[in-house]
């Protein structure tokens, strides 16, 4: 496949393009800066959010899909109105449009579960259950979803949408609970917790990448339908099981987690876990990989980053 992906140098985005690779497709990315470490071709803009020059890149590149990971407020203090509605809302249609006239087969979107508005605990989310309209990163998310499958039904796009649960793995934001846990029990320190009740929907991003990828394929070949999916493993799990998880791999000492020691949030959800069987029957299960072996995988990775990061 020849493929153009927006927001590469993210977390998703560099874990795609080497899943992509390694798959053997063609790659092309829009990125800002000429410093990126992506090993594929690069078109430089000014403006990330610049659906014109975006659509201008597929076409002279060739591509045939355009999967779109950019979004913003991906750190929870950045709360900027503006930023947010123009990139997770707006730009996604816009994206879709120009994909659309550059002459793209096909248009991949990765939404987010936080486009959800909090459900019955205990109860998986369907793509059909109410989506977010008070808190900011899920409204505008949601936004974005649906404006860019409108947009890609009116102009004769076949569009999907991801809507991706709680990914992990090396590359993530520091502040996130992947590899802000597994470095401090690395190095032996103690871990403030809350009491790690909620309940959560936790997929690798290898996994989550190789599903993308699966689904561009299918979109492609008229295998599967346009829509709303969630990336999701299905599979219910608290916070306190995965970081007892990351402890065990790591053989730290358990009584480093200390549970209880931070109040819960006074807007925690207490389960968002989805539910799979769209996409299951569309392009078969995302969750490839147990989940003690997709730990391990991504500590050693993390840790070879790290490794890489004091060598240069």
């Amino acid at each position: 496949m020849r493929v153009l992906v927006t927001g590469a140098t993210g977390f998703v985005g560099r874990n795609l393009i080497e899943s992509l690779t390694a798959a053997g497709d063609e790659i092309h990315a829009v990125v800002r800066r000429a410093d990126h470490r992506l090993g594929c071709p690069v078109t430089l803009v000014d403006d990330s959010l610049d659906a014109a020059a975006c659509g201008k890149a597929a076409r002279d590149s060739g591509a045939e899909i355009v999967v779109n990971l950019l979004a913003a407020g991906v750190y929870p203090t950045d709360r900027d109105t503006e930023r947010l509605v123009a990139a997770n809302a707006l730009f996604p249609a816009r994206l879709a449009r120009a994909a659309a006239d550059a002459g793209v087969k096909a248009f991949v979107h990765l939404g987010s579960s936080a486009e959800y508005a909090p459900g019955p605990e205990g109860e998986r989310l369907s793509e059909t259950a109410p989506v977010e309209t008070e808190r900011l990163y899920g409204a505008t998310k949601a936004a974005g979803s649906i404006l860019a499958r409108s947009v890609g039904e009116a102009g004769s796009l076949p569009t999907a949408v991801l809507r991706a649960f709680n990914m992990f793995g090396a590359g993530e934001k520091p502040h996130r609970l992947f590899p802000a846990v597994a470095g401090r029990l690395a190095r032996g320190e103690t871990v403030d917790l809350s009491a790690g009740t909620q309940v959560r929907d936790f997929l690798s991003v290898e996994d989550a990448c190789a599903a993308i990828r699966r689904m561009a394929a299918a979109l492609l070949a008229g295998d599967a339908r346009p829509g709303i999916y969630n990336l999701a493993s299905g599979v219910p799990l608290t916070v306190a099981a995965f970081v007892s998880q990351l402890a065990e791999i790591l053989a730290a000492d358990p009584a480093l987690l200390r549970f209880g020691v931070l109040p819960m949030r006074p807007d925690e959800i207490p389960t968002v876990v989805g539910a799979t069987e769209r996409l299951d029957a569309a392009i078969g299960p995302a969750i490839r990989t147990d989940l003690r072996t997709a730990l391990a995988a991504a500590i050693g990775r993390l840790n070879l980053e790290r490794t890489h990061h004091v060598d240069a």
